[in-house]
């Protein structure tokens, strides 16, 4: 009963970095380490609020003193339709290059808390073969409808980041960023195109993630490759796309992750200071006096 008072915890506290607040069932759902009796985890969750270890307000379970997060949380709520209309138009779009095979929002709006000024994540796979060539397209398509957050923008709102783009031959992602934060990155991710069953190649892809969220998806069974065509590389057409591109971002390049499977770009690594901010607020817990 104390690792799964602790493992409750340390899911709410995560949670708090982004002035999060949790219902019950998403305390359950992103439980990290843990995969309880949904009766003993009801009782583990009504004894940390009645040893005031956690706090509740209505639906919402928070840590102590931060029940203003909980306003923030049902004003970003009310964004969520008009975002996501944005986004599934954009994809819909984007589904029509045949070199996308898959679409996906990831970052705040994927867990309904994105502020009406912020922008919207896509995660795209990419035929194999065919990453640059396909970043290409979605970029110029987004720029000409004028939806595509560029580099300096100050008013984002409701634009579409192509902040990463994976290979459909490489989608796990590396050993090095098998962490707390990337679990939540897949798990978290809304599929919005969905060809040759990526998505699920996906979650299979990163099965490593159920040592930290086992319960926040349905993880498939070992799958197949079902690709109905098969793309072969075009190395010419795909190495002017790379070289041009690369060309043109060599002037505002500042820390994107660049391969020949994977792109990513982020400005601000993220993983450093949410894992950072996650240590601090779990040293702030005194779970030594967690009663068991």
């Amino acid at each position: 009963m104390k690792r799964l008072r602790q493992a409750i915890l340390e899911t709410v506290a995560y949670a708090d970095i982004f002035d999060f607040p949790l219902t019950q069932a998403e305390i359950w759902r992103f439980l990290i380490g843990c995969t309880p009796k949904l009766a003993v985890f009801h009782q583990a969750l009504v004894g940390l609020i009645q040893t005031h270890d956690l706090d509740a307000q209505g639906k919402y379970h928070i840590l102590p003193r931060r029940r203003k997060i909980i306003s923030a949380r049902c004003q970003n709520e009310k964004t969520f339709p008009q975002k996501m209309r944005r986004a599934r138009q954009a994809a819909k779009i984007l589904s029509w290059i045949p070199s996308v095979w898959g679409v996906g929002i990831s970052g705040a709006l994927a867990m309904h808390n994105a502020p009406a000024v912020d922008d919207i994540d896509f995660l795209v796979i990419t035929a194999p073969g065919t990453l640059w060539f396909t970043r290409g397209w979605s970029a110029l398509i987004l720029d000409t409808l004028g939806w595509r957050r560029r580099p300096g923008t100050k008013n984002c709102q409701d634009q579409i980041c192509l902040n990463m783009f994976m290979d459909a031959s490489n989608l796990r992602i590396a050993k090095k960023e098998q962490d707390l934060y990337s679990a939540h990155e897949v798990v978290q991710l809304i599929p919005l195109v969905n060809k040759h069953q990526i998505y699920t190649q996906f979650l299979w892809a990163n099965r490593w993630a159920r040592k930290w969220l086992p319960q926040a998806v349905v993880w498939p069974k070992r799958t197949r490759k079902n690709w109905s065509q098969v793309y072969r590389k075009w190395s010419w057409l795909e190495q002017i796309a790379r070289k041009t591109q690369l060309w043109y971002m060599a002037k505002r390049r500042t820390q994107e992750a660049i391969s020949a499977k994977v792109l990513r770009f982020h400005p601000v690594d993220a993983r450093t200071w949410v894992l950072a901010n996650y240590q601090n607020r779990l040293q702030g817990l005194d779970k030594t006096h967690v009663s068991p």
